[in-house]
């Protein structure tokens, strides 16, 4: 409802009168602690039942952080009846499916075949890595021979 009131998704008539239905039905068996008066107004502007509403403040816990259970909101006014509109003609359905899908279609992607590294890469790759032992094992020597310094310095005097 959120996106189609804020223009994010543009549904068809059928599909937003719907929408709003379910949400009265929705709210009238169980009423928000805490409901937008933009999406009650979209709601009733989707019914048909007319584009102004009372004024409304949203329902806070009067203390607590929350942990309160907040009064319940007022239920939706019944909805007046709106004729359902035949759906169009739907494509034939496969045995055992209830309804057609619709939507954009999903192909299978195929992954690449495995590429095995040249001998040129390998060549690199072996360098670096020597390279890398070189720094690892001139750091531990460092510190092999700071750590011994003073004992070798006294050993040679």
């Amino acid at each position: 409802m959120q996106a189609s009131r804020l223009s994010h998704w543009q549904p068809d008539a059928a599909t937003r009168t719907e929408l709003a239905r379910t949400y009265a039905e929705l709210t009238q068996a169980a009423p928000l602690a805490l409901e937008l008066r933009e999406v009650r107004q979209w709601v009733r502007q989707q019914t048909g039942a007319g584009p102004a509403l009372e004024p409304r403040q949203a329902l806070r816990p009067e203390r607590g952080a929350g942990l309160e259970a907040p009064a319940r909101a007022p239920a939706l006014p019944p909805l007046p009846s709106v004729p359902q509109a035949t759906p169009p003609a739907a494509p034939p359905v496969a045995s055992g499916m209830a309804q057609p899908v619709t939507g954009m279609l999903l192909q299978a992607v195929q992954s690449p075949a495995p590429t095995h590294p040249s001998a040129a890469e390998r060549k690199t790759q072996l360098l670096v890595l020597l390279v890398l032992l070189a720094v690892v094992l001139a750091g531990a020597l460092r510190q092999w021979v700071r750590q011994r310094g003073p004992v070798l310095a006294a050993a040679v005097h």
